[in-house]
């Protein structure tokens, strides 16, 4: 389907009724003032009577519109009686004092434009305090007003906010709400304890659950600033708890995250119908989103109802006049220390980037008509590359090449391994490619090589390299990261500086994830010891042998248990034998002999032989310690050095009190001059962090540009204070490209974005024009009740066919989904409930639970969709399972039942469930539900709008569903019949008979050992197995009861309706 609404050819004819209904009710007017004006002069009585039915007539006429105008089936329910509209009179206007929370004056202006601004859109630069501008923004808007005299509190909706967005907000909003009021007691000697309660803007982050449908309805009505999760304000505005007249306006942040058909433009889409006079403000620092699609900028300021766009970009004058002025006293205080990295690794960072060069090559000749023009290597190290192959790709996935699928999940590999070569140390980089080759050994089963990029020259330049930074020239040579001696040297720079110069303030290292943290943890602890960096790499060796060992047994374990499942007496004809050949060349040798030559690469044996011979007392020349190795349980990556006592003490759990004495003694205080801070880019949301802790040394181990703009904000604040910077990167290597290329990636977007602005065409909507009705069922009913109004419609009564609005009842829970936004799209009365049985009601006999695909191997590994098809089998007469792809998904399974493991998550290059379930296993699970219920209906859609049209075209000629009933379907129970149904399960051992592998035998068994049901539920695993004497049975009767009592649960639960 080419476009979400329908065009009907009776658009025109709709529209010239309109104007000609419009036309006769002005000339109607006309009449009835030349009347009235007839009867102040006396006139006759004949003008009397013709006034007077004229008069009717137009009344008539008048009623006839007013009929019309009503809104239709109301797709939102109308606003009760006493809820008071919060739209301001214009003469209760007045001036109000404020005090904003801003030091700069840039930041100060962005308020100014967008308050006068008409539903903006704010795109900034990184890191320039969006959420400092945000948090004042909307205490501006939250500002009580007075509406018909009252004092009333605005209400303010924040949509799209995340965890640390409501934090800061809420943070900075309280500060506002501070110095309001010191402000007011200050202004007024005798303060008035409810006048500045009236002035406090409250701040509510309401969240799946958090509170009850009463309370968050008082919450809406007593106003201020409320985050809101979309699911559950579609309800809210659905079920009528929140009417949109009620809602002053509507802050979306992070807008370039939202996608097509979003929840959040369905809620703007409701609110704006209904409240013409609010407002919509919408904030981005991300200005590459916007230019990534056709036209991205005006797509998403229609989806938002958003009517300019405000640029702020780095180098506008207003932010590069504030920070980049100097004083001419002031000596510079960031450092930049260009490091060079080894030749090793600019040997293998050659060889990756060959590699991936030759991977995209292939990839555009085997997909010509999919292959995009700047899929190049200038590109290939941009955020943007991987996420453009993948939406490509992706909806493609079932029709390109198995080859193809390779080279993606190469190009994404090796990304990733040029990222890992600058940041993780040599052991760990090796065992990515060990992982890797392991991964590719031989096999008689696979058809193909898994991994064209091993197969080219440059692979084994980055084999043997990666090799010879663990082990070369007969020693162990573990290659240090040239950042850490570095940071060692410019660490006992700073103790100097502090010590000669008494400068207060800790030392701030920021890095880019946990794994970088976690080692420059263990870099420092192991520094001030002799050979500490050495020490520290022994380790991570005998931790990666004692890994590899695991692995090694495992695979041997698993290889024992399938040939002894599958081993066969054969004769030696068809023995396995060495096969020799005189042939020069064999099929497939090549493959194998190009693996083997890899694994191989570089030095002469094996490099695995000499990994497994090492030994770490006898390699360890310093003397031995106590010290053993604990390892994290919640991440692997993290390692941890612990004594013995220090293990015992951390695995009690009952903490007497010399323990908890022993561990107070542990701690001291550390003055706030000698602490090193190791923190994340992640973590630092805005400048309160640094100013909190006051650093007096920023120490940025790899460069990042959200952080360097904080930092530049935060040493403009504080100039009096300033800190100094060490800025640390790898020259001519991945690192320094990739910080330049953001820089101008984000010059070129803000750019592209400026000379769009100039161009955007304004969209403009009136009433009376047809886009005022966006869909064919509200176009259809319209065009039905303006020719009822006219008697001059020909073709006698056929103008007169009743056309009634489709109904939809929709679980509460499924309104994190877009499909229930596109069935509002097409008119249809989406109604929210909490239903017990099914996700969608559709007819009284149609009931549809969804599944999306992550959502279906998820129910089919716990059994939960076997009780949900129960359910519907049990109430309604067509039970039906809806199968829903994502638009951006291939239409099949094959993406979700690919299986590769890695060490680590970031370099998974699979879908994130397909390791849960295979392709044939889904099937095998679908195919003995339908067996199971005869009586389900599967749909399977490829989208959310397919869906739409799928759901449309089964409501015809069908009846609308009943709320009421539909919610009561699944909680009705009586009490006579829920004991009588009780006991008959109680006492009825032939559903044992359901249980797979119990035969008949069996079944007279145990009856004749347990006389009830109720007897056999108290007995344990261990008991059936002893009363049956098969271990293999006694699991699959235990198995089966604590489903039943599962299932049992859930039907007894009937107060789910509150927990909305």
């Amino acid at each position: 389907m080419s476009s979400l609404f329908v065009h009907d050819s009776e658009d025109e004819e709709l529209q010239l009724e309109l104007s000609r209904q419009l036309e006769e009710s002005n000339n109607s007017e006309q009449i009835a003032e030349s009347f009235e004006k007839d009867k102040i002069q006396g006139s006759g009585i004949l003008k009397e009577t013709k006034k007077s039915s004229t008069l009717t007539n137009l009344h008539e006429e008048l009623d006839s519109r007013v009929i019309v105008d009503q809104p239709l089936y109301p797709l939102i329910p109308n606003a009760p009686l006493q809820d008071v509209s919060l739209k301001p009179n214009i003469d209760d206007i007045r001036p109000v004092n404020l005090i904003l929370n801003l030091p700069l004056d840039f930041q100060q202006k962005i308020v100014e434009n967008v308050l006068i601004s008409d539903n903006p859109l704010l795109i900034i630069g990184k890191g320039l305090g969006i959420n400092a501008i945000v948090a004042n923004l909307l205490h501006v808007l939250s500002t009580p007003t007075v509406i018909n005299k009252q004092r009333k509190r605005s209400l303010v909706l924040v949509l799209n906010a995340s965890i640390d967005d409501n934090r800061i907000i809420s943070e900075q909003l309280q500060e506002l709400n501070w110095l309001a009021e010191s402000n007011y007691e200050s202004t007024n000697k005798l303060s008035n304890l409810a006048e500045i309660i009236d002035n406090e803007r409250p701040f509510n982050v309401v969240t799946a659950d958090s509170l009850s449908v009463e309370k968050r309805r008082q919450l809406y009505l007593s106003g201020g600033v409320v985050s809101v999760t979309s699911r559950i304000l579609i309800v809210d505005l659905l079920s009528g708890i929140v009417h949109p007249d009620n809602i002053t306006g509507m802050i979306v942040l992070n807008s370039e995250t939202l996608k097509e058909y979003s929840n959040e433009s369905f809620i703007l889409e409701i609110y704006r119908s209904k409240n013409k006079w609010g407002f919509i403000k919408a904030f981005s620092e991300s200005a590459e989103a916007f230019t990534m699609e056709f036209s991205p900028l005006m797509k998403k300021m229609k989806d938002l109802r958003l009517k300019n766009v405000l640029l702020w970009p780095r180098f506008r004058v207003e932010i590069s006049s504030a920070l980049n002025i100097v004083k001419e006293k002031e000596i510079s205080k960031v450092i930049e220390v260009r490091i060079s990295p080894t030749n090793s690794m600019n040997q293998i960072q050659f060889g990756l980037v060959e590699c991936l060069k030759k991977c995209i090559a292939e990839l555009n000749r085997k997909n010509p008509e999919l292959a995009r023009d700047w899929w190049t290597p200038e590109h290939m190290l941009e955020n943007s590359f991987l996420k453009s192959i993948d939406s490509v790709m992706m909806p493609n996935w079932h029709r390109i090449s198995y080859e193809s699928k390779q080279l993606i999940k190469d190009i994404r590999f090796l990304i990733n391994l040029t990222k890992a070569l600058l940041t993780t140390d040599a052991v760990d980089f090796y065992e990515e490619i060990q992982l890797s080759l392991d991964a590719n050994k031989p096999s008689v089963s696979r058809k193909y090589t898994e991994s064209p990029w091993l197969m080219a020259d440059e692979s084994q330049l980055v084999i043997s390299y990666a090799k010879k930074r663990i082990f070369n020239k007969s020693e162990y040579l573990l290659e240090e990261l040239p950042k850490w001696e570095q940071l060692k040297d410019i660490l006992e720079d700073i103790e100097y500086n502090k010590l000669h110069r008494n400068i207060q303030g800790p030392t701030l290292i920021m890095c880019s994830n946990n794994y970088i943290s976690s080692q420059l943890s263990r870099l420092l602890s192991y520094s001030h010891k002799k050979n500490g960096i050495r020490k520290m790499m022994m380790r991570k060796l005998q931790v990666y042998k004692q890994r590899r060992e695991e692995r090694l047994n495992m695979v041997k374990e698993l290889k024992n248990k399938e040939i002894q499942s599958t081993q066969l007496n054969v004769s030696t004809t068809f023995a396995k034998e060495k096969i020799v050949t005189k042939r020069r060349r064999t099929r497939g040798a090549a493959a194998v002999a190009a693996v083997e030559r890899l694994r191989s690469a570089g030095i002469g044996e094996s490099i695995d032989e000499i990994i497994d011979d090492f030994d770490y007392e006898r390699e360890t020349v310093y003397e031995q310690d106590d010290n053993i190795l604990f390892i994290s349980e919640e991440n692997d990556d993290e390692l941890y050095f612990l004594d013995e006592d220090e293990v015992s003490r951390t695995k009690a759990t009952n903490i007497t009190k010399e323990i908890w004495e022993e561990r107070v003694s542990e701690f001291e205080y550390i003055p706030t001059s000698d602490e090193v801070i190791i923190e994340k880019f992640a973590n630092i949301n805005d400048v309160s962090f640094l100013q909190e802790i006051m650093p007096s040394f920023i120490i940025m181990y790899e460069p990042d540009l959200t952080f360097i703009r904080k930092a530049e904000l935060y040493k403009k604040i504080n100039q009096h204070n300033s800190p100094q910077i060490y800025f640390m990167y790898y020259g001519d290597s991945i690192e320094e490209q990739n910080y330049l290329t953001s820089i101008k990636r984000e010059k070129d977007a803000f750019s592209k974005l400026i000379r769009e602005n100039a161009m955007l065409a304004h969209h403009f909507e009136a009433d009376e024009d047809l886009s005022h009705f966006k869909n064919l069922a509200e176009r259809k009913l319209k065009l039905n009740r303006l020719r009822r109004s006219n008697t001059r419609v020909a073709g006698g009564q056929a103008g007169l066919q009743d056309y009634t609005q489709d109904i939809v009842i929709v679980d509460s829970r499924e309104f994190n989904a877009s499909l229930p936004g596109l069935l509002f799209r097409f008119g249809v009365r989406v109604i929210p409930c909490m239903l017990t049985v099914g996700d969608y009601i559709i007819s009284p006999d149609i009931c549809i639970e969804r599944k999306s695909i992550s959502d279906l191997i998820g129910s089919l590994q716990n059994n939960r969709l076997i009780s949900q098809c129960k359910k519907m089998s049990k109430h309604y007469k067509y039970p039906t399972l809806l199968i829903e792809f994502d638009t951006n998904q291939s239409f099949s399974l094959e993406p979700f039942s690919e299986r590769r493991n890695y060490r680590n998550n970031q370099l998974s290059t699979t879908h994130p469930i397909s390791s849960k379930l295979s392709q044939d296993e889904i099937q095998m699970k679908i195919s003995k539900l339908v067996i199971k219920f005869p009586n389900l209906k599967i749909i399977w859609s490829s989208s959310p709008l397919q869906t739409v049209n799928i759901l449309l075209e089964l409501k015809l000629g069908r009846e609308q569903p009943d709320p009421n009933l539909s919610m009561d379907i699944g909680t009705r129970t009586k009490s006579s019949s829920k004991d009588q149904s009780k006991s008959s399960k109680e006492n009825d051992l032939t559903r044992l008979l359901q249980i797979p592998g119990i035969s008949d035998i069996d079944y007279f068994n145990i009856k004749k050992k347990v006389k009830t049901f109720a007897k056999l539920k108290k007995l344990s695993e261990a008991q059936l197995a002893e009363m049956l004497g098969d271990v293999n049975l006694a699991e699959k009767i235990n198995t089966f009861l604590v489903m039943e009592n599962e299932e049992f649960a859930k039907d007894g639960d009937l107060n789910l309706f509150n927990s909305i």
